[in-house]
């Protein structure tokens, strides 16, 4: 937080900002150490870090780029191509941290389930919507869905930035299509770019070759920067 001030306020002193994001992301990071044990499961601060964090980050992004925003967005095809990359990793981040589930697991209700049921996601803990079901109709596979606030501000947000980001190259491609270049190199950096969540890098670069072919090599892999959620036992 410290050197996130000292930067902003050297760096960009008319831009404060991003000063203040860069606190907000500290706070991320030091909020588990500044208010350790359980009374951090529920404490305001938290709270206000989640919920501040989609509004500062809008707000810089629309800031800096609302005007390029606009304009990617008038073009209908990069509008829905960034808006399906972003359902996609949505469905994405939401099974990873085993907020969908198609598989069976140990203890899973014999009947339909339906709870409110506190869970930790992402700093605090949050009412949690839980829906299971041991038999969908006509495959035959058990399902399981928890949405909780905490879960849609967090994944809605990321989705959104990386759908952006894929409007953003979407459109370069359409632009570089019609000024006739064909060659397809959209640029690996502008996917590497795109891809800064090892989780996702590698699902958003094969949806990108599957668009534009496979001269576009993929990122590598890394590490989720999304914490799985807390398990929570079924109630019988």
């Amino acid at each position: 937080m410290v050197a996130s001030f000292v930067v902003g306020w050297l760096r960009w002193p008319s831009r404060p900002r991003y000063t203040f994001l860069g606190i907000l992301m500290g706070l991320w990071i030091s909020y588990p150490y500044l208010l350790p044990g359980l009374a951090s499961d529920t404490h305001p601060l938290g709270y206000a870090i989640v919920l501040g964090t989609p509004l500062l980050v809008g707000y810089v992004v629309w800031k800096d780029a609302g005007s390029v925003i606009r304009a990617v967005m008038r073009d209908p095809v990069a509008r829905r191509f960034g808006i399906g990359v972003g359902v996609v990793l949505a469905l994405f981040f939401v099974s990873i941290t085993g907020y969908l589930s198609l598989f069976p697991e140990e203890g899973f209700p014999e009947e339909v389930t339906v709870v409110v049921l506190p869970a930790i996601y992402q700093l605090v803990s949050w009412p949690t919507l839980e829906i299971a079901i041991p038999h969908l109709p006509f495959i035959h596979i058990p399902f399981f869905l928890a949405v909780s606030p905490g879960q849609v501000i967090v994944v809605g947000m990321l989705s959104a930035l990386i759908g952006l980001n894929a409007a953003f190259i979407a459109r370069h491609w359409r632009v570089e299509e019609r000024a006739g270049m064909t060659e397809g190199t959209a640029g690996s950096a502008a996917i590497v770019g795109t891809c800064t969540c090892g989780c996702c890098g590698p699902l958003v670069a094969k949806i990108a070759v599957l668009a534009a072919g496979p001269s576009i090599p993929p990122p590598s892999t890394g590490c989720s920067s999304i914490r799985p959620r807390r398990s929570v036992q079924y109630s019988s």
